[in-house]
């Protein structure tokens, strides 16, 4: 069983990510710890890029230090992913799924967006799980982007800390003791629903097919026009 054991809270940071990085040697094997900011000046997204924060966001890294040599850790971002959707369901928000780590209002508006890096530290590892969530910029202010208030909710951070952190540390225990097979189904079931072709950008290719779900390792299944299945191991869904 993993518990949290530290929380480091901070006005401004260049990254939340990159501190939690330097705390990895405080925090022990089933130990979790938590970097959270106010503001991040250099903030990071998947792929390098910028993270734009905006005013009142949630900015957070978790460090989850795992006492394993060789933790198969496959899919572990779509089950924060879904841990964070559980949060925003259980204070009445309805939020969908993106492969592979975006969580969408119900529109399609990007409300929350995850990162994970695997650190090996002293022959066990530690994942850090960056998670950055926009709690009250509106959509005027980023047309592309949804917030938790534009969905009808208001929470702060101390809400998100106190909320979300139960379903991460029960979730991660899960997920080291049974895989991402054990969650697929939920994830499944609370993924966006596309209606018609998507296009994958998957390192320099562009694939366009029908999204039929995910593996039981959290890869996504991309099927083509005449019904061949393919096998998405890392890339992003465009829109």
């Amino acid at each position: 069983m993993f518990t949290l054991s530290a929380i480091w809270s901070f006005d401004s940071v260049t990254s939340t990510m990159d501190l939690a990085r330097s705390l990895i040697p405080c925090i022990n094997g089933g130990q979790v710890g938590l970097v959270v900011a106010r503001h991040q000046t250099a903030g990071r997204g998947r792929q390098g890029r910028m993270w734009l924060s905006t005013e009142g966001a949630f900015l957070a890294t978790y460090i989850i230090r795992i006492d394993e040599a060789s933790p198969d850790l496959s899919g572990f971002s779509l089950m924060v992913g879904l841990m964070l959707h559980r949060f925003f369901r259980s204070i009445g928000i309805s939020t969908a799924l993106k492969w592979p780590n975006d969580i969408l209002s119900e529109d399609g508006k990007k409300m929350a967006g995850i990162l994970v890096e695997v650190i090996p530290s002293g022959g066990s590892h530690a994942v850090l799980c960056g998670i950055g969530c926009n709690l009250v910029t509106t959509q005027e202010a980023l047309p592309t982007s949804a917030s938790v208030r534009d969905c009808g909710g208001f929470v702060t951070r101390g809400d998100v800390i106190l909320g979300l952190t139960p379903f991460l540390v029960e979730g991660t225990a899960r997920f080291i003791s049974d895989g991402f097979d054990n969650f697929r189904d939920e994830w499944m079931d609370s993924a966006f629903r596309y209606e018609g072709p998507v296009v994958i950008r998957s390192g320099q290719s562009t694939l366009t097919g029908m999204w039929r779900g995910v593996t039981s390792r959290g890869e996504l299944i991309l099927a083509d026009g005449e019904g061949r299945e393919r096998i998405i191991t890392t890339g992003e869904v465009e829109g």
